[in-house]
């Protein structure tokens, strides 16, 4: 093969991205080692997760290499090239796959609940008036007239209640009184289809109780839905017998795991998609939702869209105007936490995290309080001098106290499910996160000192 250029920074390939090019030129030989060079970042870039290669990030001679590269040619080639950006050829078929369905869906007609105000204002019109517009409310509506839609949220935001009440909303369609709608819950993983299924069980016993009929509250992985049994390139996609499918957390849904979910549900069902698009994107390539959502923020309805919203549901979405497109004017955020208030020291370290204010992070962790057993601020600071620090110490034995004085009788006796469940619930009442694995505050050192701090052996998963 033609090796990778000298000054080429090679040391971050992996043996992968070393492969492919070692393939490419096997097959089809290029004098060039520039090309060589694309062809290894583009595989590195996918390693690291992302869908492509942006070829605007790279320096001139690569960027004018790229326009002769032999392994983008032809309909099969292993590269593709669209404008500044190189993909694997999979990565861009997955992409391609997603856009073209998602037109689709967006250009479907789809029949509006003739009942859907009175059933919005039975749904929503409960509580006191309020300026704001109610975008659950507003999701809700939404929903309803188009084949696909995208709500996203974060921590608190309502996403699990917007779901079951516009599941409610679909079934109380006088068309659907004789058929009900047959609907699909789904979640990346079986913890979070685990916690889909909970989550809407106790909701439904909130809705009015006309409207508590043939709303599920199964939910299963994607992986089980879409019948992937070992690998996701091979399997054929199964085209669902389904009217609805909702997906929740689906800013973890990778690429080619978006493709397979939009070619499998029939284009005269609707997909509703879950998430928070400032979640932390999929472990594989491709932050779909993330990058379906970029914009959400600022709506960017139409005039048209305002006028039906205005209509349907009373509420006035005209600051968040604009001339989007049909995927915007089917994009809802939701943005009132009913968990914590937009002002308190959790909302505000949220809106600098999610804006990438490091100068107002660093701000409001100076502010914090230190923390201390009797301390009652919502966010407090800890800055162990050291990795043995007592106060680390007395801050994981207060944090568990309570599932160790529920550990305690247990040690050297049998215990009862009632006993089991007591105790795991308690152990998951405090919580310790870690941003790195190794090093003296990663996760393998933090938890041998909290097991130490706690008495017990086992280091265990504690961080």
């Amino acid at each position: 093969m033609n090796a990778l250029p000298a000054e080429a920074d090679t040391a971050e390939l992996t043996g992968l991205d070393r492969a492919l090019v070692a393939f490419l030129q096997d097959v089809q030989p290029s004098p060039d080692p520039l090309h060589s060079e694309l062809a290894a970042k583009v595989s590195h870039q996918f390693g690291l997760g992302h869908a492509c290669l942006d070829l605007a990030t790279l320096s001139l001679e690569l960027r004018q290499s790229a326009a002769s590269l032999p392994w983008t040619e032809g309909a099969n080639s292993p590269l593709v090239r669209d404008g500044a950006r190189l993909y694997l050829r999979r990565n861009w078929q997955a992409e391609q796959s997603i856009r073209t369905s998602i037109a689709a869906r967006l250009a479907q007609a789809c029949p509006v609940p003739s009942n859907l105000t009175e059933t919005l204002s039975l749904l929503f019109d409960a509580g006191q008036p309020s300026a704001a517009p109610d975008w659950q409310k507003v999701a809700c509506a939404l929903a309803a007239r188009k084949r696909f839609t995208l709500i996203t949220g974060g921590p608190g935001t309502g996403k699990t209640t917007t779901v079951v009440r516009l599941l409610a909303l679909l079934q109380a369609d006088p068309a659907r009184q004789h058929a009900p709608l047959r609907i699909a819950l789904a979640a990346p993983t079986g913890k979070a289809a685990a916690r889909l299924g909970e989550s809407i069980a106790s909701a439904v016993q909130k809705l009015p109780a006309q409207l508590q009929q043939n709303i599920p509250t199964q939910a299963v992985t994607l992986h089980k839905l879409l019948q992937v049994r070992s690998n996701l390139a091979q399997d054929a996609v199964p085209e669902l017998a389904v009217d609805l499918v909702v997906v929740d957390e689906a800013s973890m849904i990778d690429l080619d795991m978006m493709a397979r979910l939009l070619t499998a549900v029939p284009l005269n069902a609707s997909l509703i998609l879950l998430g928070d698009k400032d979640q932390l994107a999929s472990v594989e390539a491709g932050a779909v939702m993330g990058q379906l959502c970029a914009a959400a923020d600022q709506g960017n309805y139409t005039a048209d869209t305002l006028t039906w919203l205005a209509q349907a549901t009373g509420a006035d979405v005209s600051a968040w105007a604009g001339n989007g497109s049909a995927l915007a004017q089917q994009t809802v955020m939701l943005r009132k936490s009913h968990r914590f208030a937009d002002d308190s020291g959790i909302g505000q370290w949220a809106r600098a995290v999610n804006a990438g204010d490091s100068a107002g992070a660093a701000k409001l962790w100076q502010q914090a309080p230190l923390w201390q057993l009797d301390a009652t601020g919502s966010v407090t600071r800890l800055r162990p001098a050291q990795a043995n620090d007592t106060r680390l110490k007395a801050l994981v034995q207060h944090g568990w106290q309570a599932w160790l004085e529920q550990l305690a009788p247990l040690k050297n006796s049998p215990c009862s499910d009632t006993q089991a469940l007591a105790a795991l619930q308690a152990f998951a009442s405090f919580q310790v996160l870690c941003a790195v694995r190794d090093g003296p505050w990663g996760v393998n050192s933090l938890n041998q000192r909290i097991a130490a701090s706690l008495g017990l052996n086992d280091a265990g998963w504690y961080a």
